[in-house]
């Protein structure tokens, strides 16, 4: 598994390099805005859900 999500970032720091190379910063940091948009209400979700969890 340790291997798979190294080989995973590698790959996506790889993808982020042509990108920002062929669209320039502002298409990358609207990007990665979103990524991490993403990845903070995913995580609010789980805390959420997990709460409820509990008091059930």
């Amino acid at each position: 598994m340790y291997r798979v999500r190294r080989l995973g970032l590698l790959l996506t720091i790889f993808i982020i390099g042509l990108l920002m190379g062929k669209y320039g910063p502002t298409v990358i940091n609207m990007l990665l805005s979103t990524v991490f948009i993403l990845t903070w209400l995913m995580a609010f979700d789980e805390s959420s859900y997990k709460r409820i969890q509990k008091k059930h």
